[in-house]
């Protein structure tokens, strides 16, 4: 009665929430890396280095909730929102032991990421576990 298919992508919602921050993360780190090159190479200005941060943050919170939602394929709020969370506490991580613990900007980050969460979670909603249509019996 419930057995699952061995072909299906579905994983448990902690792995696929752990999968989602990694990849997140990941995202991050090639997005500042791009990023460096373009402010290295003087393609862009330092003073809209804080507008590309935040549009790194934004993709890699889309990018890891998508795939966390996709590979989790229930509870696609819950599931969206605790990757995100997963996400900034590995951030925050991160500042605590590169940076000396500098918290400037948290809220706005955190509100951010949130935002962008649930807008993920509210577009993909609505093409995951949608209702099958009703199918009328025939008359023989």
């Amino acid at each position: 009665m419930g057995k699952k298919e061995y072909g299906n992508m579905e994983k448990s919602i902690p792995a696929a929430i752990g999968i989602g921050a990694l990849i997140s993360l990941l995202t991050m780190i090639i997005g500042t890396a791009v990023m460096t090159l373009l402010l290295a190479n003087q393609t862009i200005e330092e003073n809209t280095v804080g507008y590309g941060v935040l549009l790194v943050i934004i993709l890699s919170v889309v990018i890891g909730s998508t795939v966390s939602i996709l590979l989790a394929r229930s509870r696609v709020l819950i599931v969206s929102l605790c990757t995100a969370l997963t996400f900034a506490l590995v951030l925050l991580a991160m500042t605590a032991m590169f940076f000396g613990g500098q918290y400037s900007g948290v809220p706005v980050t955190l509100l951010v990421m949130a935002g962008s969460a649930i807008s993920v979670a509210l577009i993909a909603g609505k093409y995951i576990n949608k209702p099958k249509p009703y199918r009328k019996k025939s008359k023989l």
